[in-house]
């Protein structure tokens, strides 16, 4: 019995040695992946009935802390109908489930085709965004999300 809980212990331990890894492993499983022609990478998609897409990429950083390097709305006249708050609450959701810290920076877009820069939120609006959900905004725009427990 000394010896199963042993086993147990360490299972567990080296399951738990790469949890931002794990975490990006699981979003691949719950989101599309897109691939960029532009860049010639892919970023992860939530595609929503009406053919908006929100795609967003994230980096594995030390530890438990991940780097959310963008998110962003795709398709027109997508913007501001709540597909990126839905999408980024499904990954806070997972973040929290995994114990994992989400960080960041309010950084806008420029206009994509097929919008105007009026459809795009500027830093302001994108800061308030990011607390309305729960986000800390520290040194004027950088973001930082702790996994909220229940």
């Amino acid at each position: 019995m000394k010896t199963l809980r042993k086993t147990i212990k360490r299972l567990i331990i080296e399951s738990l040695e790469h949890p931002c890894d794990d975490f990006i492993v699981e979003l691949e499983k719950r989101f599309k992946q897109t691939y960029r022609v532009e860049t010639g990478d892919y970023r992860l998609s939530k595609v929503f009935p009406d053919g908006c897409e929100v795609h967003f990429e994230m980096d594995a950083l030390e530890g438990k802390n991940v780097y959310l390097v963008e998110i962003e709305t795709i398709g027109d006249d997508c913007v501001k109908k709540g597909y990126a708050r839905e999408t980024l609450q499904s990954i806070f959701d997972l973040a929290d489930e995994m114990d994992i810290w989400i960080l960041g920076e309010a950084d806008p877009f420029r206009p994509t085709q097929g919008s105007s820069s009026s459809d795009r939120p500027d830093k302001q609006e994108l800061m308030n965004f990011y607390r309305s959900m729960g986000v800390r905004i520290v040194d004027g725009g950088d973001l930082e999300r702790a996994p909220q427990k229940p």
